[in-house]
């Protein structure tokens, strides 16, 4: 139950910082936005790709929301799993807060959850390609 209640925890911090942050210093535009969003993609594909071969990693019970997520090379797919819902909750807040005031849109929030969605996609690319 801790391990949700501090998923939760984390969860909320991030989601309240990135609606936070201020965006009229950005300089990130879409273009960087999609740039960052594949690169981390394709990161996290090759990152869990070498993981594969840890004997050490856990893959039991990989979506577990009452399981411990830390240390991360212990548990990785529970660690970035809830990165990505973090980065997606957080981007999506970050990214739908100007419109619900009455301004544009940032790339900065687009930024946040193109990462967590990317993430999402390079745990799926590797459980169907590389199957941990």
């Amino acid at each position: 139950m801790r391990w949700l209640v501090l998923r939760i925890f984390i969860t909320a911090i991030v989601a309240w910082e990135l609606v936070s942050l201020s965006t009229t210093k950005s300089n990130v535009n879409w273009i960087a936005c999609a740039l960052i969003s594949v690169a981390t993609g394709l990161g996290t594909f090759i990152w869990f790709s070498y993981a594969n071969s840890n004997n050490k990693v856990d893959w039991s019970r990989p979506f577990s929301l009452t399981e411990p997520f830390l240390p991360m090379m212990a548990h990785p797919l529970r660690y970035w799993i809830l990165a990505a819902f973090v980065l997606s909750v957080g981007g999506f807040l970050s990214l739908f807060r100007p419109i619900i005031v009455g301004s544009a849109p940032t790339a900065l929030g687009g930024t946040f959850l193109g990462m967590g969605l990317s993430i999402y996609l390079g745990i799926s690319l590797v459980r169907v390609l590389v199957k941990p």
